[in-house]
Order: C-alpha cells, then structure tokens, then sequence
C-alpha cells in the first residue's frame, strides 16, 4: 500500500481524505524529526521507531573482490511490536 492506498482506507474509515493526508503527513514528519535528533518512538502493540548507529568497516565489492572502505552510518529501523506480529501471524 502507497499513500494514496493510505489516505483512501482512512477515508473508507469516516475520515475525510483531505484530514487523512493531513494526519499521514503529520505523522511521517514527526516520526522524520524525531529520528533526525536521535529519539526512539514507542507505539506500545504496535512497534518502535529507531535509529541505529553502524560503525566503519571494511567491505569488498563482490563483482570484482576489491576492498572498500565502509563509512559509518545511521539507518533509520522499525521493529514490530508483539501485538502487531500476532496480529500479522493470525490472519496468514
């Protein structure tokens, strides 16, 4: 689902879809400025939104084995919360 799949199930729940773009739009920001200044977000059954540090390594392009450095990074994570993997596992 896109964001248009998203702000179209919202309005088939009673909500405008021009608040529901509102609502998308306000969230992924929020999430987006959290992460950026390196906040957790906690959504309890749901899951959390994280960053995750990676540190410098060395790596090796495997179309032609030369050794690359790696640069440390930040990588934005989500991890599924126990009430939606349930969830997800019970309707498969």
């Amino acid at each position: 689902m896109n964001q248009r799949g998203m702000i179209d199930a919202l309005a088939a729940k009673g909500i405008k879809k021009k608040d529901a773009k509102i609502i998308i739009d306000g969230f992924v920001s929020c999430v987006t400025e959290a992460l950026v200044k390196g906040d957790k977000i906690v959504l309890v059954d749901f899951g959390t939104f994280l960053v995750k540090e990676h540190g410098a390594h060395i790596g090796r392009n495997p179309q032609i084995g030369e050794v690359v450095k790696v640069p440390a990074f930040n990588a934005p994570t989500f991890k599924a919360g126990k009430g939606l993997r349930n969830k997800v596992n019970e309707e498969r």
